[in-house]
Formats: C-alpha cells, structure tokens, sequence
C-alpha cells in the first residue's frame, strides 16, 4: 500500500508539473509578434475617460423624417448628434409634431403649455426625448407630466390612443 500510495503521489505531482508547465507554454503573453510586424507599445492609445470631446466627423448617415419640435437648450454629444439628424424640425409645437426634444437643462424653462402640449403627444403615441437625462430633473419632469395629463384627461381636453394609454400607465 506504502508503493501504491508514492505512485499516486507521484502521478499527481507530474500531471501537476505538466498543466503547469502547458500553461506557460499555450497560454503564455508575448508581444514579439507585433514588435516584428511593427507594432508594439508605441501604438497603445490610451483612452481618458474624463475626455469631454465630441468626434469631430459623424459616421452615422441615419436621418429622422419625423416632424420634431425642439426646444431651445445646449445639446452635446448624442443630443447634438440626434438634432442634427432631424430633417422635419417644427418651428412652433402643433398637432402634426411627431416627437419633442428637450435638453436636460432646458426642462426648468418648460412652460405649463409645453407640458399640456407634451401630454398630448405622447397621448397620441408621440415620442419625448430627453437628452442626457438626470433622476433630479427626469422624475419632477414626469409627476409634471402625468398630473397634467389627469388634469386634462379630468377636464375632457385629452384622449388617449392605446399607445399613449400605456405610456402615461407607465408613468
């Protein structure tokens, strides 16, 4: 049993050298084929993720035919980005505006009648975008809403579609 039990001992030790030693072998780190190719720790980039920059050239060809009523504000980045993509932007907010975009920062500027005129798009299944929204401003935002949207239902000045049903709901 004494013999029995050095082999197995042994048979562990040299599987155990063996994974070790595969390990380093298949599964080793070595950049020298990029250093041959030319490529090596000069071409890291590192990216900061504190850089505030916007790209300078948008790749993205995609447009909104949307009727969309902005409302004046400081877009940056994808509300940039999303503005500049709308082809059919609504100079006043009517019944034929599809979506309604605002600002993060420009929603304490909005009036009791863009929140009357929110209601009732989205009471219709239009779409309200908020760009770079913050829980401080999104949740006053959407009490706002759904009050007024009661307060308008209450009073029959508003009706609801089956999508805009859902979405005041889910507020």
């Amino acid at each position: 049993m004494n013999n029995q039990h050095k082999t197995i001992d042994h048979c562990f030790a040299l599987c155990a050298a063996m994974a070790f030693f595969f390990s380093f072998v298949f599964c080793a780190c070595s950049n020298d084929e990029n250093i041959a190719e030319g490529g090596g720790e000069d071409d890291v980039v590192f990216v900061d993720d504190n850089d505030d920059s916007t790209p300078t050239i948008d790749e993205m060809k995609v447009k909104s035919y949307l009727r969309t009523y902005v409302v004046a504000g400081n877009y940056r980045h994808s509300g940039k980005a999303l503005v500049k993509r709308l082809q059919d932007v609504a100079e006043v907010m009517d019944a034929s505006v599809q979506t309604f975009i605002v600002d993060n920062n420009s929603v304490a500027t909005l009036t009791d009648l863009d929140y009357r005129n929110m209601a009732l798009l989205v009471a219709r299944g239009g779409n309200l975008v908020i760009c770079q929204p913050t829980k401080a401003v999104l949740k006053p935002l959407a009490v706002k809403l759904k009050d007024t949207a009661l307060s308008m239902y209450k009073n029959q000045e508003l009706t609801f579609n089956d999508v805009g049903f859902r979405a005041f709901h889910r507020l």
